[in-house]
């Protein structure tokens, strides 16, 4: 369920520039704020789901798709493309990204191994 704090949060996520600003402006603590792990929980996709639905961003998704010419009075593509990545990524509908350590120095088996179990960290 909702809290106010996430829909403070969505509120000030209007005029904010990030979404650290906003949930430090509903009053969330720096450190949850710079996790980004708000996205994850079930109240803050509650009002997400409310201001963005799904089937809003279907249907600017499939405009894009099917741009032929441009129109004075239609949205500017670059705009809406933004605008939807955004969306996309308030939402965390995006796959996590993958990052690949490697050691530059081969010559040291320690710094190969660390770099092997981070690896095996960041699969995870």
């Amino acid at each position: 369920m909702a809290t106010t704090r996430h829909k403070k949060a969505a509120k000030y996520l209007r005029d904010s520039t990030s979404r650290k600003d906003a949930l430090l402006k509903a009053g969330y603590s720096e450190s949850y704020a710079n996790t980004g792990q708000i996205t994850y929980t079930k109240g803050w996709q509650e009002v997400l789901e409310k201001a963005l639905p799904d089937e809003l961003l279907a249907k600017r998704h499939r405009e894009l798709l099917n741009k032929r010419e441009e129109k004075r009075d239609e949205p500017e593509t670059q705009a809406v493309t933004k605008g939807l990545d955004m969306a996309y990524k308030l939402k965390g509908s995006y796959a996590p990204e993958k990052h690949k350590v490697e050691v530059a120095d081969e010559e040291n088996p320690m710094l190969e191994e660390l770099a092997e179990r981070l690896n095996e960290i960041l699969k995870k």
